[in-house]
């Protein structure tokens, strides 16, 4: 059986994609629903919302390693192995032999398993080759997770070396930054 937290953030995901739901919200009821520790809870958040935020890019490296690129995923096979990819590519901690064992597990639990070797297939593909994959230099909505029809606004509107500068911001991890209350507390305490 698969671990909680990553079907927990499968729930999320197909909740979130099939019905359109408000991540949020979704994600919270999910928690709650599953009972996760708090540690169970950070990773089916991590993964819940690392997939919604590069699906364009992990879509793009699951296309590269699947038979039939152009073939049409049944959506929950395609979410389970999007929350592989993700932990591939962006979760230091998480073993790549883990991430696919856990996906094979939730694609062994859904339709009486009938997509558990195509979903190990795909991934045990995607390990071995993924680091060789190359995204275009000129596909800036896989390289940075930004819809196309965004992309072309911001050329319309601010130019081709603008829109670029925003878009690197715009896929960079904010910075933290803490205020102090004065009435409650000093900057030394």
């Amino acid at each position: 059986m698969a671990t909680s937290s990553r079907k927990t953030a499968l729930t999320a995901l197909s909740e979130v994609t099939e019905n359109e739901g408000y991540s949020n919200i979704v994600i919270d009821k999910a928690i709650r629903a599953a009972e996760l520790s708090p540690r169970d809870a950070a990773l089916a958040s991590t993964i819940f919302y690392g997939v919604l935020e590069k699906r364009l890019t992990l879509d793009f490296y699951i296309r590269k390693f699947l038979a039939k690129p152009k073939q049409k995923l049944d959506g929950t096979v395609l979410n389970i192995l999007r929350i592989a990819v993700y932990q591939m590519m962006y979760l230091d901690r998480v073993p790549d032999s883990a991430a696919v064992n856990e996906a094979v597990l939730c694609a062994a639990e859904y339709r009486r398993g009938q997509y558990k070797n195509f979903v190990n297939g795909v991934l045990r593909s995607f390990t071995c080759g993924w680091h060789e994959v190359i995204i275009p230099e000129d596909d800036l909505s896989v390289r940075y997770n930004i819809p196309q029809p965004i992309i072309e606004s911001f050329k319309k509107d601010y130019g081709e070396t603008v829109c670029i500068d925003l878009l690197k911001a715009m896929s960079e991890r904010a910075e933290t930054y803490i205020r102090i209350n004065p009435l409650k507390t000093t900057v030394d305490d």
